[in-house]
């Protein structure tokens, strides 16, 4: 499995000590609260948002390999590659205008914001309503049960604990499609 597939899997517990790794080295880095240190609280901040994204494109991609039997990039995954790169962005955008006026890159600063933020509500919405169709064995999922996976998908740091079940399932069923290797 590729990198953003294998993200889906990673146990909870895992998955919240990669994120506090940055919050920790922020914390300790800014003992003196009365200069904190902007990079750390950017890094953080990316992390915070970067690890459950990665989650969810991958949870969209195992999806798809639990289908068809190929976790490789496709068109379909316009919203995640957006909210990626956005959140990157903005954390260099930050970095560069901090502490200066917004000037010119105000527009260009929103512009990007807001492209990133439903990008990122998109990619939740988008890998809930897969997972949720692929569980149903449908074409489309219950609006409630994708409204659920949603919502523990906003809400990572407890919903990756009540979707675990659902994930090992996914990965069985992603595992069975996955292509071997033949012998020459």
């Amino acid at each position: 499995m590729r990198f953003p597939t294998r993200m889906a899997f990673l146990a909870p517990i895992w998955f919240l000590g990669a994120l506090a790794i940055p919050f920790l080295a922020a914390a300790v880095a800014n003992r003196d609260f009365d200069a904190p240190d902007l990079g750390l609280i950017i890094a953080s901040s990316v992390a915070g948002i970067l690890v459950p994204l990665f989650w969810v494109h991958g949870i969209y991609r195992a999806v798809r390999m639990a289908r068809v039997g190929h976790d490789g990039p496709t068109a379909g995954e316009w919203s995640f590659w957006i909210a990626e790169a956005g959140v990157i962005l903005m954390a260099i955008a930050w970095l560069v205008i901090a502490g200066e006026p917004v000037g010119p890159l105000g527009g260009v600063g929103t512009t990007l914001f807001v492209a990133s933020l439903v990008a990122y509500f998109v990619s939740l919405w988008r890998a809930a309503a897969a997972l949720s169709a692929f569980e149903d064995g449908t074409g489309r999922a219950p609006i409630g049960r994708s409204v659920f996976t949603f919502l523990a998908m906003i809400y990572w740091a407890i919903g990756v604990w009540f979707m675990q079940g659902r994930l090992n399932r996914l990965r069985e069923a992603a595992e069975a499609r996955r292509p071997t290797a033949t012998a020459v």
